[in-house]
């Protein structure tokens, strides 16, 4: 009797849908755990979220060491303000890493839902399901550290189903919460309402008042993210706005120049690998609708084109451009149910054979879900040991990889960063040698580059012996402690 009724939930439609995530959230909660246990997370990103919470417990809202103010100067994120009270609860870096795995996990059954809407069958949609919760994008989100743009694939999920549906509603706590995400996600959003206002009204030669929401309501937020990042930062252009000048450096140099430097970066190695990963897994079958993929468009030629090595990788950048993909292709999909799979053929330019999903996953999958998911290893579990000798409420100057491990619970900084591609590498607050605390910590055997040059630990050498007493060390993990 027990066996039926196990056999009966295990058919069900809604029990099959749900299971999927429930899934999906165990394995990648584990693996995000196991990369933190493993020194895999990192200052920027999760540090840094880290920080901002508990600075905003301690009365000053999203301040954090490594961009030097208010995250608010930088990225537009409202939404963590949100996340506090569950911070507040539970203050741990597990905290934020379950959470993101959550939203990314729930946003699958959204998926399904969005199919279902669109009158697919159970099946399909259970297959759309799938796509979605093996994206090498979905998963490139997972394990880059922590961000909020993770919460834009859920928000921009439930907009879409309220949109769909007319359920007004519902559709305008999707587009609320959807701008409130971050600020490249308020541009996804912009082109979108715009994109379909225009479309629309060719076709029926009147203004979609949804879409012109969209289109207004991303403008008037953009704008209120600039001036809001310029009142905390007290710049005249605010580091928020920095992103564009750095990351499409080419665009200050002469014609001829900007246009090979933008035609190099968009046609590199990672840039086509990227291109690969949004689209062979899918069958290219997006492009086949365009206007519902233009927001994926932008998102992905907008990382194609930027100088910024991490933007043409399977990172937290390609957020806002997942659900428009699998709406996009949602969309394909009933097309072809409804007028045909000849129509599909006569529109597609060239057969894409199925191997080629097979070879991308296989590229694709392994190196976001297996990049640092082992266990801790006995150069982990030393520099466990070696951190555990400091003080709560010491100030320390921890590499990269530790500060998540500390910030919490002493005054962290992370070591000068070099890269200048990224504004909150020019302005942060930064440890030694630019400020002397009670304690440093240095990891041997990762060592971080410094600015002009040489590795930090080398650089600051000959400052620790004269200032700091070596106070533990274990497998090339060093403890200085500031003389009296």
């Amino acid at each position: 009797m027990a066996s039926r009724s196990l056999g009966r939930l295990i058919r069900n439609p809604t029990f099959q849908a749900l299971a999927l995530p429930a899934i999906y959230i165990i394995v990648a909660s584990a693996i995000a755990l196991l990369m933190h246990y493993s020194y895999r997370t990192y200052a920027l990103d999760l540090g840094a979220h880290l920080q901002m919470q508990q600075s905003t417990l301690d009365g000053h809202m999203l301040y954090n060491t490594p961009e030097g103010m208010s995250h608010f100067g930088y990225r537009f994120a409202p939404i963590l303000l949100l996340l506090t009270p569950i911070f507040w609860l539970a203050p741990h870096a597990e905290t934020l890493l379950i959470v993101q795995s959550i939203a990314l996990g729930a946003s699958g059954y959204l998926v399904y839902k969005l199919a279902r809407i669109q009158q697919l069958s159970h099946r399909t949609a259970l297959f759309v399901e799938v796509l979605f919760l093996l994206s090498p994008l979905v998963w490139g989100v997972n394990f880059f550290d922590f961000h909020s743009s993770a919460f834009a694939v859920p928000t921009l999920l439930i907009m879409l189903i309220g949109l769909v549906q007319k359920r007004w509603k519902l559709f305008a706590i999707g587009l609320i919460l959807s701008l409130m995400t971050r600020d490249d996600v308020i541009m996804a959003l912009a082109v979108f309402g715009l994109v379909m206002l225009i479309a629309q009204y060719v076709k029926n030669r009147e203004v979609d008042k949804a879409y012109l929401a969209i289109f207004a309501s991303s403008i008037a937020m953009f704008g209120i993210a600039v001036v809001v990042a310029q009142a905390v930062s007290g710049m005249n252009v605010p580091p928020m706005l920095m992103y564009g000048s750095l990351r499409y450096s080419y665009i200050n140099e002469p014609f001829g120049q900007m246009v090979l430097g933008a035609l190099s970066t968009f046609f590199s190695g990672w840039s086509m690998l990227l291109l690969l990963a949004y689209f062979v897994p899918l069958a290219f079958l997006p492009l086949f609708s365009p206007l519902w993929a233009a927001p994926a468009l932008f998102v992905l030629a907008k990382d194609m084109f930027a100088i910024e090595p991490a933007q043409h990788g399977l990172a937290q950048y390609s957020a806002p451009a997942i659900p428009f993909l699998f709406m996009a292709l949602i969309i394909t999909l009933t097309e072809i149910r409804e007028k045909g799979r000849h129509l599909f053929l006569r529109k597609a330019w060239r057969f894409l054979p199925v191997a080629m999903i097979v070879v991308a996953l296989s590229i694709s999958l392994p190196y976001t879900i297996l990049r640092g998911a082992t266990l801790p290893g006995s150069h982990a579990r030393a520099t466990d040991r070696v951190i555990a000798l400091i003080p709560d409420g010491a100030t320390v100057s921890a590499p990269n990889h530790i500060f998540p491990h500390l910030c919490l619970r002493t005054v962290t900084y992370m070591p000068p960063w070099p890269e200048e591609s990224i504004p909150n590498r020019l302005y942060g607050d930064f440890g030694v040698p630019d400020r002397e605390t009670d304690y440093v910590v240095i990891d041997w055997q990762r060592k971080q580059p410094y600015p002009g040059g040489g590795w930090w630990e080398d650089v600051i050498a000959d400052y620790l012996k004269e200032r700091y007493d070596l106070l533990a060390e274990m497998d090339g993990v060093s403890l200085y402690k500031l003389k009296p």
